[in-house]
C-alpha cells in the first residue's frame, strides 16, 4: 500500500555527529488502499521505531498492528 511519511526534522544529537531525520512529538503515518485477507488470516503492518533522547538511543522496537 501506499504509504504517506510526515516530514522528518534534521538534528544532530550529543552522541553522534552525522545528522539524523527525526519525528518529534505526535507523527502520523497514512496508507490508503484496499485490504484482502491473507492466507495465514488478516493483514498486519510492522512499524519499526526508535526512541532517542540527546545521549541515547534506544534499541529499535517493533509494534505490529493487525488490520481487519
Amino acid at each position: 500500500l501506499p504509504i504517506r511519511y510526515p516530514d522528518a526534522v534534521t538534528r544532530t544529537l550529543r552522541f553522534n555527529d552525522t545528522p539524523l531525520a527525526l519525528y518529534e512529538g505526535d507523527a502520523r503515518i497514512a496508507a490508503s488502499g484496499i485490504l484482502g485477507r491473507g492466507p495465514d488470516g488478516p493483514a498486519r503492518a510492522v512499524l519499526t521505531l526508535q526512541a532517542c533522547s540527546e545521549t541515547i538511543c534506544l534499541q529499535p522496537e517493533e509494534l505490529v498492528f493487525i488490520l481487519w
